[in-house]
């Protein structure tokens, strides 16, 4: 060994500034095919499958990869009216309009794929919001 990086393993929003600062010397991504993204979801459901779009790093094809979604985790001890207004809040055109203009993966961040890689169980409030805009129907079970 000479003591140079021979490779690295990270979760991050894409583009991530150290990955595009070692671009030029030859960077790729392993793929992780999805039927074994698929398994490690089945088993570790806040891994999802995803991908790494083309151009999100110079000469990077699509890759698929796993990947993990943000979540707002709150004390169930919160009232359910008041997170029922800081989820409508969140989805609000404001924000919305924020998360697409500040980063390039705000633009992948919607309304209907909002509950994709939850992994624990919706405030009360929470689903409530989701049940009137139709993402959580009654009877849908909710993790």
């Amino acid at each position: 060994m000479r003591g140079e990086l021979q490779g690295f393993v990270v979760m991050a929003g894409i583009p991530m500034e150290a990955a595009q600062r070692v671009a030029d010397i030859g960077l790729f991504f392993v793929p992780i095919d999805r039927e074994i993204a698929l398994r490690i979801n089945a088993k570790f459901p806040y891994l999802v499958p995803g991908e790494i779009p083309a151009g999100a790093y110079p000469g990077v094809p699509d890759t698929p990869t796993l990947q993990v979604h943000a979540l707002l985790v709150v004390s169930s001890a919160i009232p359910e009216d008041l997170i029922y207004r800081v989820t409508a809040s969140l989805w609000s055109e404001r924000t919305l309009s924020l998360l697409k203009s500040g980063h390039p993966q705000g633009k992948a961040i919607s309304l209907k794929t909002a509950l994709e890689g939850i992994s624990i169980p919706l405030h009360p409030g929470a689903e409530r919001f989701y049940r009137e805009h139709g993402i959580v129907t009654k009877g849908t079970p909710t993790p």
